[in-house]
């Protein structure tokens, strides 16, 4: 097969590259086309960015006989998507910084929230005269109930939306079930709920630590907030190993209507 490019004026740091290229084209009894990368050198002795491209002409037994090929000067292209590479990179990594930071903001509102509406449920049992005061009171529940719901839905946009890049841990389920409680722990008391969490058998997953808090913090808020008025709150948590995956099974036995369970399956 006769050739296609000038071998003398490839930079030298190209050639081995550039020859083994055309190499296992050629070889390829079904290849047909060519391309590559690599530098050239120009009639000002300077050096050109250029994209080769190369037909490959077969004879009926699929041999090559002749390869005809043409070049294009990308030098000015090629720092441009040098740039855009950057650019994406950075704003990837801004995207992350950003996330990490809004799931850490509102990880911290959480515990707060949790106390304030704690207290207010606890002023449910006492009777205010004062038209003002019982004003003020109903204004801050209706406001921080609505900031709890908002936190809420924060929260679940940010776990959807991050899936794709979620960065995973070994993680301890006691050390996430123990900060959660902590962080609504009036509330519990104040609905003499019962909890008993069991991780002897799986005590650690590989997940993303924020993903598990959610989860725990979404269970137990919705306990309370669906819990019936006739028999008191009964949280069981028990994570469980199955071959290779762990599963979390959450089960609550006072929610309004039939008996609620959940088996959330975590991989390792």
């Amino acid at each position: 097969m006769s050739g296609g490019y000038d071998c003398v004026r490839i930079h030298p740091e190209d050639k081995e590259a550039l020859t083994l290229s055309i190499r296992q084209a050629i070889d390829s009894p079904e290849e047909e086309q060519w391309k590559a990368v690599y530098r050239f050198l120009k009639a000002d002795d300077t050096y050109a960015t250029v994209l080769g491209r190369g037909f490959i002409i077969r004879n009926q037994e699929g041999s090559p006989i002749r390869m005809i090929g043409a070049m294009q000067d990308i030098t000015l292209q090629k720092p441009r998507e040098e740039e855009s590479e950057q650019l994406i990179s950075e704003l990837t990594k801004t995207n992350h910084d950003l996330r990490q930071f809004s799931y850490i903001t509102t990880h911290n509102f959480r515990a707060p929230l949790s106390n304030l509406i704690g207290l207010l449920n606890m002023m449910n049992g006492y009777t205010f005269n004062d038209p003002i005061l019982i004003e003020i009171i109903e204004g801050f529940r209706t406001s921080t109930l609505a900031l709890n719901d908002t936190i809420n839905d924060l929260i679940n946009i940010l776990i959807i939306k991050g899936n794709p890049s979620i960065t995973r841990e070994n993680v301890k389920l006691r050390d996430v079930f123990n900060k959660v409680y902590n962080q609504i722990r009036i509330p519990i008391e104040e609905a003499d709920a019962r909890t008993h969490f069991n991780d002897q058998e799986a005590p650690l997953v590989l997940l993303d630590r924020t993903y598990i808090v959610s989860i725990f913090m979404n269970l137990l808020t919705n306990s309370l907030k669906f819990r019936s008025a006739s028999r008191k709150l009964q949280i069981t948590i028990i994570s469980q190993r199955q071959e290779d995956k762990v599963w979390l099974h959450f089960q609550d036995k006072n929610r309004v209507g039939p008996e609620a369970l959940l088996q959330s399956s975590l991989w390792p």
